[in-house]
């Protein structure tokens, strides 16, 4: 269908996707063709368009909640920062299928159930550190999980509390990718603490 796209002055600079109104003219010839011109939210992100499709008639997802582990102070485990000596980056599959790069930070070492492991950790804002994670209670789940830590103190110490691990915004659409845990991020036990998964179902759109 022809159209005319305005741009609408929305960037975000961290994921460089730009928002765009586009109007879809209805063709003459087409069933209800009085129908007025519909405005819809055209999404540019790294040279692509998509059109966002927003129809009352769509099955919409209904949300139930998300299943969280009891909290455990055994989950609350002290680790050390070990910054990286120049800021880099590793490139990593996204849930879209496509890869991107995603910036390191440096490492966190620290021992769980008897292993000394290393998290590949992401800089967040004021001193905080991301780190995306899976393990073995991910087998029948969404694969993998965030967890933000404070920043770390003058000598590199953190504490890793697993307790705030979040499932992404990946597992509740599609329309959301996130970047899957970079190499050494999977781990072989299982954490149970934390979300462990949402409550997913479908309902019909308003009017049904």
């Amino acid at each position: 269908m022809p159209g005319t796209a305005n741009s609408a002055g929305r960037a975000g600079d961290r994921t460089r996707t730009r928002y765009i109104e586009f109007r879809i003219e209805i063709p003459r010839n087409l069933p209800d063709s009085d129908v007025p011109p519909s405005i819809r939210p055209l999404v540019e992100a790294e040279g692509l368009y998509a059109l966002r499709a927003i129809e009352e008639q769509l099955l919409e997802t209904a949300f139930g909640g998300i299943e969280v582990y009891e909290p455990d102070i055994e989950w609350v485990i002290p680790g050390r920062f070990v910054p990286v000596l120049e800021p880099t980056g590793t490139t990593v599959p996204y849930t879209d299928g496509r890869d991107r790069s995603l910036a390191v930070a440096g490492e966190i070492r620290c021992t769980v159930d008897g292993r000394e492991i290393s998290l590949t950790a992401s800089p967040l804002a004021r001193g905080r550190l991301h780190v995306i994670f899976a393990d073995r209670t991910r087998s029948e789940l969404f694969p993998f999980r965030f967890l933000s830590i404070d920043p770390p103190d003058d000598d590199g110490h953190v504490m890793v509390d697993f307790n705030r691990s979040v499932v992404p915004l990946a597992a509740f659409s599609e329309y959301c990718p996130g970047p899957t845990p970079p190499p050494g991020n999977t781990l072989d036990i299982a954490v149970t603490a934390g979300e462990d998964r949402p409550f997913l179902g479908t309902r019909e759109g308003p009017g049904d």
